[in-house]
């Protein structure tokens, strides 16, 4: 058996993924999954009758806590360098 490929590619503003050359949109579960958010947290927004498209929007306009948590920490050493420039 030869590897499966799997790209992310952006069609028409949406997140697809290029399974074997045929291209599959990713599921709101999917889509939740990657903004780092527990399965039961999608679960209760299914279980409150959101639309698959309120769920694409709200993943899309979630912030991954690992990325903030890393822009934080450059930020603190950013302010560290600046802090030893200022002094005389």
């Amino acid at each position: 058996m030869g590897k499966q490929c799997a790209h992310a590619v952006l069609t028409n503003g949406n997140i697809d993924v290029l399974l074997c050359c045929r291209i599959r949109r990713l599921t709101p579960r999917e889509c939740w999954r990657l903004q780092s958010f527990d399965d039961y947290l999608f679960d209760r927004a299914r279980a409150a009758r959101v639309s698959d498209t309120q769920l694409y929007k709200q993943a899309g306009n979630a912030v991954t806590v690992n990325i903030v948590y890393e822009i934080g920490k450059r930020l603190a050493e950013m302010e560290k360098e600046e802090g030893g420039k200022n002094e005389v």
